[in-house]
C-alpha cells in the first residue's frame, strides 16, 4: 500500500538527533571535584585507598571534558540537501560517564552474541560475597580475578560431578562493584554455558533450576548535598538517602578500577586458546556464532588461559557511534531530518581557533559556517 502526498503537504517530521547536555553527575564533578581532590588525602585516603588519587583524577578529567565542544567536534552533512550539524567528542570512558559506559556495554553484548557464545543454552548467574569480606576486595583488587576463577572452578566441578565425568565448561564473567547508594558491593554477573563438552566433544546439557532499578539523583547546590532515591523494588524500597557532596564523590570514585585490572573475563571453552582449536572440532564449529568464522583465521596461538580479559577495541568504538544511538534511542543519526537523505561525517575539527569560530557562529546564526 502506497501513500501519495499532495504538493502542498509536507512529509511527517523525522526525529532529530540532539547531542546530550551535561547531566547532574557531570555538573557535580565539574564544580566540586577540585575541592574533593584537595581534601582526598586527609579525609578519604584511609577508606578509599592512599594511592588512588592520580587514577581518580585522570578518570574525572576525561568525564568532565566529555561533550565539551572545545575539545573537538565532528561535522556531519547530508549529501543531497547539504543540511549539516556538529557533534562534540565524547570521552569514551567506562567507569564514570553513563552515556559512554552504556555504549561500551552494548558493544560487549554484541561481541558476546555475535562473535563469542556458542549457539547452545546459556544461563545468567549473579555471585556475591558476605559483607564482612567485601572490605578485603576493596583494598586488594587482585582478589577480584582470583575469586572469579574460583567461581569458574566451582561450576566446572559441579557440572562434572553432575554427569559423572570431566567436562569443559564455558563462562564469561563481569565484575561489578556498584551497590545501591554507590556502596561497595563486589559481585559477578556470569553468562554460563548450560553444561559442557566431554572428551569426545559431545555436549552435555545440564539444566539448573534457579530460583527496574530506577535510580534518581538530585543535587542541591545551596546545601551541597546529593539525594539518592532508591527504586521502589529491592532491599531499600524507595528510601531516600542524603550525602554530603564530597562524600558522594568519594563513593562514586572508589569503584574506578586500577589501570590494567580487567572486569570482564572469559573461561574454559571461551578462552582464546580454546577458541583457536574450534576449527578442528566440528561439534563446536557447527554451533559457533557468525562472527567467529572471520575471527578463527587469526586466532592467537598458545594454551588456553583461564580468565582472559574481554576487550572492545578503540576502532570498534569509533565506528559504532551512529549504530548504537539507533539501537538505543531509535534515531538514525545519519538520516537527514530535512530530506531523509544519507548523511556522513565530512570533517573532524580539533583546532581551537576553528572551534571558537564555529561556536560563535552557532550562537548568532543557529548553524555552522559554510
Amino acid at each position: 500500500m502506497s501513500t501519495i502526498l499532495s504538493p502542498n503537504r509536507k512529509p511527517a517530521a523525522r526525529r532529530q538527533y540532539r547531542p546530550r547536555e551535561p547531566n547532574i553527575l557531570q555538573r557535580l564533578f565539574c564544580e566540586r571535584f577540585p575541592v574533593f581532590a584537595a581534601v582526598y588525602c586527609e579525609k578519604y585516603a584511609a577508606s578509599c585507598g592512599r594511592y588512588r588519587l592520580p587514577l581518580i583524577e585522570r578518570a574525572a578529567e576525561a568525564f568532565r571534558l566529555c561533550g565539551d565542544w572545545k575539545q573537538g567536534i565532528a561535522r556531519v552533512r547530508c549529501a543531497d540537501c547539504a543540511y549539516d550539524f556538529f557533534v562534540p567528542f565524547s570521552c569514551k570512558s567506562f567507569f564514570l560517564c553513563p552515556s559512554c559506559g552504556q555504549k561500551r556495554t552494548l558493544l560487549l553484548g554484541e561481541y558476546l552474541s555475535e562473535d563469542l557464545l556458542l549457539q547452545l543454552p546459556h544461563r545468567q548467574f549473579v555471585f556475591t560475597i558476605p559483607k564482612c569480606l567485601r572490605v578485603y576486595l576493596k583494598h586488594d583488587r587482585a582478589l577480584h580475578a582470583e575469586l572469579s576463577q574460583h567461581i569458574f572452578r566451582l561450576l566446572t566441578e559441579y557440572f562434572s560431578e553432575a554427569v559423572g565425568r570431566k567436562i569443559t565448561a564455558g563462562m564469561v564473567s563481569s565484575l561489578q562493584t556498584f551497590g545501591e547508594y554507590a556502596g561497595w558491593n563486589p559481585h559477578w554477573h556470569l553468562i554460563v554455558l548450560d553444561g559442557g563438552f566431554d572428551r569426545y566433544d559431545r555436549f552435555v546439557y545440564i539444566p539448573i533450576r534457579t530460583s527496574e532499578k530506577l535510580e534518581k539523583l538530585y543535587w542541591d547546590s545551596d546545601t551541597d548535598t546529593v539525594l539518592w532515591h532508591a527504586p521502589n523494588k529491592g532491599h531499600f524500597r524507595g528510601q531516600d538517602k542524603y550525602f554530603p557532596c564530597l562524600d558522594f564523590i568519594a563513593r562514586i570514585t572508589m569503584h574506578i578500577p586500577p589501570k590494567g585490572k580487567h572486569l570482564v573475563r572469559r573461561y574454559g571453552i571461551y578462552s582464546s586458546g580454546n577458541r583457536g582449536t574450534w576449527k578442528r572440532r566440528p561439534a563446536l564449529t557447527l554451533r559457533a556464532a557468525e562472527g567467529w568464522y572471520g575471527w578463527e583465521e587469526c586466532a592467537p596461538p598458545g594454551e588456553a588461559e583461564a580468565g582472559e580479559e574481554v576487550m572492545v577495541t578503540a576502532r570498534t568504538r569509533r565506528k559504532s557511534w551512529a549504530r548504537l544511538l539507533a539501537k538505543v534511542y531509535e534515531i538514525d543519526v545519519l538520516q537527514c531530518p530535512q530530506c531523509g537523505g544519507e548523511m556522513s561525517v565530512i570533517a573532524i575539527i580539533r583546532e581551537p581557533t576553528a572551534i571558537r569560530d564555529i561556536i560563535a557562529c552557532l550562537k548568532t546564526k543557529g548553524r555552522g559556517p559554510p
